[in-house]
C-alpha cells in the first residue's frame, strides 16, 4: 500500500521510534505497528490526523480511500 509505504517512509526519515510516530499521528504505539503490519485497518479519524500532520500525504489518502473498501460506520469509521 502506498500509503503504509509513505508513513513507513517517513517515521524512517524523521528517525522516529514506533511509540513517537504513533504519538505524532494521534494513535497508540501498538496500534500503529499494526497498521504498518496491515493487520488492522485505518480509521477515518487516523486519516484525517495523517493529512493534518502531513499535508503533502493527501494524494495518496485519497488513492487509499479510493482503492479500498467501504468505510463501516459500525465499526469505528475503520477501513479495510
Amino acid at each position: 500500500m502506498l500509503l503504509i509505504n509513505r508513513l513507513k517512509d517517513a517515521q524512517k526519515a524523521e528517525n522516529l521510534s514506533d511509540a513517537k510516530f504513533a504519538k505524532k499521528i494521534g494513535v497508540h504505539r501498538t496500534t500503529w505497528i499494526r497498521i504498518k503490519t496491515k493487520q488492522v485497518g485505518i480509521s477515518t479519524r487516523v486519516l484525517q490526523n495523517i493529512i493534518t500532520v502531513f499535508p503533502g500525504f493527501k494524494k495518496e489518502v485519497d488513492i487509499f480511500l479510493s482503492c479500498n473498501a467501504t468505510v463501516s460506520s459500525k465499526e469505528g469509521g475503520i477501513i479495510k
